[in-house]
């Protein structure tokens, strides 16, 4: 019966260290995905602002393609107008 007993107590204490052991494994891994979902969340934020300094880029550019198109047709233009003596 004592022996029953020491058996079910020596047991339960193994049992109790695997848990303990699973428990700091879970941790470890929850810190380890944590960092990396914070890293990850740098990541996302550093391209957005560098998607969105390239469309400001582009917008630029494309306004000044515009206006150099207007300025060359206006060129164009003025040239028709010119009075040659």
């Amino acid at each position: 019966m004592l022996k029953d007993v020491f058996l079910q107590v020596r047991e339960m204490f193994h049992e109790n260290g695997m848990l303990h052991g699973q428990l700091m494994t879970t941790k470890d891994c929850l810190k380890t995905a944590e960092a990396e979902l914070e890293i990850s969340q740098e990541k996302v934020a550093k391209l957005a602002a560098e998607v969105d300094e390239n469309r400001k880029n582009a917008s630029s550019s494309a306004i000044d393609m515009d206006n150099m198109k207007i300025v060359s047709t206006l060129a164009g233009f003025s040239s028709l107008f010119v009075v040659k003596q």
